[in-house]
């Protein structure tokens, strides 16, 4: 019999958000290893249609967009489902945000317990933030309140998936935080969000899903393509990005390589105050006709538009990581990468072999390996033949095989405890 699953996770498509396209992926790789998925996400009548427009992609998953709030109040509605499901896991998308900081997720495994019903909780932690008081009288009690919780859901949970050596290197040796045996915790990457075009079929990019495009992706600027080098970027834009970084140093490079061109796959919205300090920046004079924003782009034209980059600057203000989807895109896309160093390196890319890094917030250093690349073709060529021999570790085909795996551990383990009362 097949594994029955629930996936909690309260963003998923047409929705736009890295965790949801994470879990959409999962799902579809889950279900061609004899995985059954349900993924419980928010009531939205566009996501009913979600999985039904391609049946055997989507066999074996199905969306139940039930959850009106992810608050206190919905906490015992989801138990119900749960318990109606007859699960053998439920799995957690952990992002503080996505639930609105409210603590009820957290509060999961604890109400399962109590309710006694029988299934085992795994918890992929895909940001460390805790979750807030919505009450402002008690907001001082922000940071117990919300560790406390916190803390709650790792202990109660039967695993905890960890996707990168940054919140490794927080759980496993900052422990005194959470007290969570070590065993708990597996490390599963995240993997890229974005398809492979057909246009890079002639080089051997590790993947599964092949696209063509209805339109070709034009190119950018006035220069003949010979003469442009295209530096991008791609992801949701936060301070935490380091958008404004790019840009100045994109502004210093250009300075010195006139044939730079720098395309932001990506939205700037005017209501957003960090999005409208960047807009003012692209308007000035130095940059005004070099950048291109194209605004949002399903997942097949990001990824067209995204391969035709010759160069892909990705500045992080925390360091590199692989949690970031937008970095397994780039490399499973075989782009040479820039981004910038963490306290804790990655331990399956490294640096002046797969990616260059630069220290976060160095204007002058991004547009001097720029303009090196722009000018070494040989070395780009390099970097992104390095860049895509990286990228198999990070797989959905291999990172589904070590989910499943995982499951059939808690799932064996359930089994064992019920049949030793």
């Amino acid at each position: 019999m097949p594994i029955r699953i629930c996936m909690v996770v309260p963003r998923y498509p047409p929705d736009r958000c890295g965790v949801g396209d994470y879990t959409y992926l999962l799902a579809q790789h889950l279900a061609h290893l004899d995985v059954s998925v349900d993924i419980l996400t928010s009531r939205r009548p566009a996501l009913s249609m979600t999985l039904q427009s391609d049946a055997r992609e989507q066999a074996g998953v199905r969306v139940l967009a039930l959850v009106d709030d992810w608050g206190w109040r919905s906490l015992l509605d989801i138990c119900a489902v749960i318990r109606a499901g007859r699960y053998d896991v439920v799995h957690v998308q952990y992002q503080n945000e996505m639930y609105g900081r409210s603590a009820s997720i957290t509060a999961l495994p604890l109400a399962l317990r109590i309710l006694h019903v029988h299934v085992s909780t795994i918890v992929t932690v895909h940001d460390y933030g805790t979750p807030w008081p919505r009450r402002i009288r008690v907001r001082f009690l922000a940071g117990p309140y919300g560790k406390g919780w916190f803390a709650v859901m790792l202990l109660i949970s039967k695993r905890i998936i960890l996707t990168n050596e940054q919140d490794e290197y927080r759980f496993l040796y900052q422990r005194w935080h959470y007290p969570v045996p070590a065993a708990r915790y597996t490390a599963i990457p995240v993997g890229s969000n974005l398809p492979i075009p057909a246009i890079a079929n002639d080089v051997n990019i590790p993947g599964d899903r092949i696209f063509v495009s209805e339109a070709p992706m034009q190119q950018q600027g006035s220069l003949t393509p010979i003469e442009v080098i295209t530096v991008g970027y791609f992801g949701f834009v936060n301070p935490g990005k380091g958008v404004d970084t790019l840009l100045e140093g994109f502004a210093l490079a250009r300075h010195r390589n006139p044939h730079l061109r720098l395309v932001m796959i990506c939205e700037l919205h005017r209501a957003a105050p960090y999005h409208q300090q960047l807009r003012e920046r692209i308007s000035r004079a130095d940059l005004r006709d070099f950048v291109t924003i194209t605004g949002e782009l399903d997942d097949i034209q990001a990824a067209e538009h995204l391969v035709h980059c010759d160069i892909v600057a990705l500045p992080f203000r925390d360091g590199v990581s692989l949690r970031r989807t937008t970095l397994m895109a780039a490399l499973t896309l075989s782009r040479p990468v820039i981004s910038t160093i963490a306290i804790v390196p990655p331990q399956n890319v490294v640096a002046g072999r797969d990616l260059v890094l630069i220290p976060p917030g160095d204007t002058e250093a991004l547009a001097r390996v720029i303009v090196e690349l722009a000018d070494d073709p040989a070395r780009r060529a390099m970097l992104g033949r390095r860049a895509r021999e990286a990228a198999r570790a990070f797989a959905w085909p291999t990172i589904a095989e070590r989910t499943v795996a995982l499951y059939r551990q808690v799932v064996a383990a359930a089994q064992l405890g019920k049949s030793s009362i």
